[in-house]
C-alpha cells in the first residue's frame, strides 16, 4: 500500500484529495476537490481479481447514471455513496457478489431519478397550461368571441386545466420513464395538456349537438365543469365516443 491518503494531499495523478471514502491496505477510494471520484486498489499487486471487475464496471455505469439523470444540488451526495459502496466491494473478502453492495444507493439514485423526472412532467404541464390560457385569451381577445364560439374556447382552456390538475393529484403515482431524453418528457407533458384542452372542446360540440347531455347547453358554467372534467379524466371523452359509436352502429343496422 502507498502512504495512506489525507485530505488536502496530492494524488499521483496531480488531483486534491478532498474526502476520503474508504482506505484499507487493499483499497482506497477518494473524491477530489474538482468533485471526480477516484478509486485505487493495492491487493494482489495492484491486479483486481476477476471476480471483483464487475463491481468495477457497475460502479462506472452508476456513475454515469448520477451525472445524467440527478439534479446538480444531489450528485455529489450520490457520489459519495457510490464511492463508499465501491470500497465495501473492493475491500471485501466475503463471498457476497460484488454487486450486492450497491443495491442501496441503485435504489436511491431510481428513487431520485423518478422524483425529478415527475417534478419535471408536472412543471411542464403547468408551463403548456400557462401558453394555452394565454393565447385562448388572445385569440378572445383577438377575434371577439361570442356565443358558441365563446362557451367553446372557455370549455376548452377548462380542459387543458383539467388535465393539469389530474396530473398535479397524481404527482405521488406518476409512472414516468426517469431514462427518457428531457425534451421526451417534455413533450409528453405538453401533449397530455393539449388533449384536455381538446377533450374540453369536444365534449363542448357534443353538448351543442345534443349527442349527450344536450340539456347542459344553455347552462354555460355546467359546460365548463363538464369540460374540466373531461380533460381531468382519461377515460371520460374516449367511453362517450364509444357509446356515440355504438348508437350510430345500432342506428345504421335499423335503416338497413
Amino acid at each position: 500500500m502507498e502512504d495512506p491518503l489525507k485530505i488536502g494531499s496530492t494524488t499521483s495523478t496531480g488531483q486534491i484529495v478532498k474526502e476520503v471514502l474508504g482506505q484499507s491496505k487493499t483499497a482506497a477510494v477518494y473524491f477530489t476537490e474538482d468533485k471526480h471520484l477516484r478509486w485505487d486498489y493495492y491487493g494482489d499487486g495492484g491486479e483486481i481479481p476477476d471476480y471483483k471487475k464487475p463491481a468495477v464496471s457497475e460502479f462506472n455505469a452508476l456513475m454515469q447514471t448520477i451525472r445524467t439523470y440527478l439534479p446538480d444540488q444531489r450528485t455529489d451526495d450520490h457520489l459519495k455513496l457510490l464511492g463508499k459502496s465501491l470500497f465495501q466491494a473492493l475491500d471485501s473478502t466475503s463471498n457476497q457478489s460484488p454487486q450486492d453492495h450497491f443495491e442501496s444507493i441503485i435504489t436511491s439514485i431510481e428513487e431520485l431519478a423518478q422524483q425529478n423526472a415527475r417534478f419535471s412532467y408536472v412543471t411542464y404541464c403547468f408551463a403548456a397550461l400557462g401558453i394555452i390560457i394565454s393565447l385562448g385569451l388572445l385569440a378572445a381577445w383577438a377575434f371577439s368571441f361570442s356565443g358558441e364560439w365563446e362557451v367553446g374556447n372557455w370549455c376548452g382552456l377548462m380542459g387543458a386545466a383539467g388535465a393539469a390538475i389530474s396530473v398535479a393529484h397524481r404527482i405521488t403515482s406518476l409512472k414516468i420513464n426517469w431514462k427518457s431524453q428531457r425534451k421526451m418528457i417534455m413533450a409528453e407533458g405538453v401533449a397530455r395538456v393539449l388533449v384536455g384542452f381538446f377533450f374540453g372542446i369536444l365534449f363542448c360540440m357534443m353538448c351543442m349537438s345534443d349527442l349527450v347531455l344536450g340539456m347542459l347547453k344553455e347552462n354555460s358554467l355546467a359546460l365548463m365543469v363538464f369540460a374540466t372534467i373531461a380533460g381531468f379524466s382519461e377515460r371520460f371523452i374516449p367511453e362517450l365516443m364509444e357509446k356515440l359509436e355504438a348508437r350510430a352502429g345500432e342506428g345504421a343496422q335499423s335503416h338497413s
